[in-house]
C-alpha cells in the first residue's frame, strides 16, 4: 500500500523554500565573498540532496508480513515436492512446489503464495546455489 505523498503547508511553500537561497545570500554581507560562496555552494547542494531524499521517502511503499514475501527469493533446504523446507531471511518454512515441480536442496526458489505458515514456491529462473546454508 502506498502512503499519499505529503502536501507541503503554506509555511514551506512560501517561507522555507523561497527565503532559504536569500537569507544564505545575506552571507555575502557579513563574510568574504569567496568564503561566503563556497559556504553557500556547499549548502545548497546539502540542502537539495536532503530534500530530494526526503521526497523520495515520503512516496516509499510499506510492504510488510504476506506481502513481502510473494515473490521474494528463497533456498530450499530440502526436497520439495509436496512437502519441505525453505530458508527465507534466516526462518525455515514449510513449504510445497506448484503442481509438476521437483525442487532439489540448495536450489533458488521464488514464493509464489503465503497460507498460514506454509508457503508455496516455484523453481527460481535463478542458478542454482552450491548446497544449502545449515544453522550453527
Amino acid at each position: 500500500m502506498l502512503r499519499p505523498r505529503r502536501k507541503l503547508s503554506i509555511w514551506e511553500r512560501f517561507v522555507i523554500i523561497p527565503w532559504t537561497p536569500v537569507l544564505g545570500l545575506l552571507l555575502f554581507l557579513f563574510v568574504d565573498w569567496v568564503w561566503a560562496l563556497l559556504i553557500y555552494l556547499v549548502a545548497s547542494a546539502a540542502s537539495i540532496f536532503i530534500a530530494w531524499k526526503s521526497w523520495q521517502a515520503i512516496g516509499t511503499p510499506i510492504v510488510s508480513g504476506r506481502e513481502a514475501m510473494i515473490g521474494a527469493t528463497a533456498e530450499a533446504m530440502s526436497e520439495i515436492e509436496k512437502d519441505g523446507q525453505v530458508r527465507f531471511r534466516g526462518e525455515i518454512w514449510s513449504a510445497q512446489a506448484i503442481e509438476g515441480q521437483k525442487i532439489l536442496p540448495g536450489e533458488s526458489v521464488q514464493i509464489v503464495r503465503v497460507e498460514g505458515l506454509r508457503v508455496t514456491v516455484a523453481k527460481s529462473p535463478g542458478t542454482k546455489l552450491s548446497s544449502p546454508s545449515r544453522m550453527v
